[in-house]
């Protein structure tokens, strides 16, 4: 009985650490759609119109927090889970991610403010 016991606590336990890993999985794919839109905006400050070199600049702010708030999530996701290959696994994909995001966000506020003529450091 005893062994038994430990069997179901294993499975209980494994199915547990699945399950907590599927909830990272979500908002690490929204991290990388939205890296994905950083990318497509960097795009646009490049060759759009002025209007749109603004809204790429704003659209870029918009989808690096949400690059970021997804980070979040999947760090905090993680905190429940043992296997610690997997969870350095999880962050370096993440981290990389909010890494190059950032890079994509500063380069399109740059290429904006060089397009648009408005200082880099101007705020609403």
């Amino acid at each position: 009985i005893r062994e038994a016991r430990q069997q179901e606590d294993e499975r209980s336990h494994n199915a547990v650490q699945y399950a907590t890993l599927a909830t990272a999985d979500v908002p690490l794919g929204i991290a990388r759609k939205a890296h994905h839109v950083l990318q497509l905006l960097e795009q646009v400050v490049e060759i759009g119109n002025h209007n749109a070199v603004i809204d790429a600049a704003v659209g870029a702010q918009m989808a690096l927090t949400a690059v970021e708030g997804a980070a979040l999530t999947v760090r905090a996701n993680l905190m429940g889970v043992t296997n610690k290959e997997i969870v350095a696994r999880y962050t370096d994909d993440v981290d990389y991610v909010v890494e190059q995001s950032r890079a994509i966000c500063d380069r399109v506020l740059k290429i904006a403010a060089q397009r648009t003529g408005l200082d880099e450091d101007t705020s609403v």
